[in-house]
Order: structure tokens, then C-alpha cells, then sequence
């Protein structure tokens, strides 16, 4: 009886898991042989958050800013064409950081 209890549950929570999509996620740290690789990854993920939370969005918040002034200008001042794409990578730095977080590839 407590087995099908637990089954249930366990259904039930990876559902809600697949849908959330965390489930790869989690069951490639879950299925890893080593468990230092495992809290590696866990620890690379847990520092690209805090680099997506304390730095990205803030950076590319004000860049966004700029870009907005920058890009109309460069049709006139072709010059500006540079620092335009420039501020555009720069915008797109939280995407990056959350494709790093979610493979928990290591800084550099």
C-alpha cells in the first residue's frame, strides 16, 4: 500500500517536473556516476544564478537603455554601427548566463 502511495507520488511529482521543464535537469544530475561531478555541476549552476541575478540583468538593463539611443543614431552617424552591435551582445548576456546555468558548465 505505501508503495503505490510513493509510486503515485513519484508519478505524479515528475509530471510536474516534465512540464515545468526541470526534469532533464535534474535526472542528469540525479544519473551521474560520480557524485563529485554531480555537486560540480550543481555548484557551476548555483554560481552562473547568482552571476544571472547579481550582474547580467543589471548590466543589460542599462546597456538596454543606451541601445535604445544608440541604434537610431547609427543609421546617421555610421560610426555608432560598432558600439550598437556591441550593446546588443552585451543585452543578450542573461541568455547567456542561463544557457551556462542550465548545462552547469564552469566559469570561462
Amino acid at each position: 500500500m505505501t508503495f503505490e502511495i510513493w509510486g503515485s507520488i513519484v508519478k505524479g511529482l515528475k509530471l510536474q517536473l516534465q512540464m515545468t521543464g526541470l526534469y532533464n535537469v535534474l535526472v542528469a544530475y540525479i544519473l551521474e556516476d560520480d557524485s563529485n561531478l554531480i555537486m560540480a555541476n550543481l555548484l557551476n549552476s548555483i554560481i552562473w544564478f547568482i552571476i544571472l541575478i547579481v550582474v547580467s540583468f543589471w548590466i543589460a538593463g542599462f546597456c538596454a537603455g543606451l541601445y535604445i539611443f544608440v541604434h537610431p543614431l547609427s543609421v546617421c552617424i555610421p560610426p555608432l554601427s560598432g558600439l550598437s552591435d556591441f550593446l546588443l551582445t552585451v543585452i543578450q548576456f542573461p541568455h547567456y548566463c542561463a544557457k551556462k546555468m542550465m548545462s552547469g558548465e564552469p566559469l570561462g
